[in-house]
């Protein structure tokens, strides 16, 4: 039908523009349909990005991270994590802790596959914060879990919250 045509055109096209050395596809370019209404397209353009893997389109896929649109944030984070780009741990730690809680959860998984310390955190002001659900409270403290730690994890026992407590305890 025209879904599988859709896709298989899409995935050809992804395939074209990610082609070691291929230019036709530059964050230039992307910066340049910033008038791109519809989010289902936006969400694709990062993750074709993402693909690309050069420096100036993770600069662009971190830039997605501050859309107006939700998904288009939660693809965003996921495909900084996939990267393990360690240039959007700032904005990564800012979604995790004030996003909608799916985002905040793709953001707490990006932020666990850096394994920078720095992220903790924002990963304990995210479980202070609450809000969320088991989904969220379990990417936040595997992500404390993936961070690996000490003394983050030894914060996360002295703190008032007894949330915080529990997922240091856990970690």
């Amino acid at each position: 039908g025209r879904d599988t045509s859709a896709r298989t055109l899409r995935s050809s096209a992804t395939s074209a523009v990610t082609l070691p050395g291929s230019k036709d596809l530059t964050a230039e370019n992307a910066e340049g349909r910033r008038d791109i209404g519809q989010a289902h397209h936006r969400r694709e353009a990062v993750l074709v990005l993402s693909r690309i893997g050069t420096p100036e389109a993770r600069r662009a896929v971190r830039q997605a991270l501050g859309d107006a649109d939700s998904s288009v944030r939660l693809v965003a984070a996921h495909c900084c994590g996939l990267e393990r780009d360690a240039g959007s741990l700032d904005a990564l730690g800012k979604i995790v802790v004030s996003d909608e809680p799916p985002v905040r959860m793709k953001a707490a998984e990006a932020i666990g596959r850096l394994r920078d310390p720095a992220g903790a955190p924002a990963i304990l002001a995210s479980i202070r914060r609450g809000g969320g659900d088991r989904f969220l409270e379990h990417a936040l403290i595997y992500a404390l879990l993936r961070i690996n730690h000490r003394d983050a994890t030894l914060a996360a026992l002295d703190d008032s919250n007894p949330n915080v407590r529990r997922a240091g305890l856990i970690a």
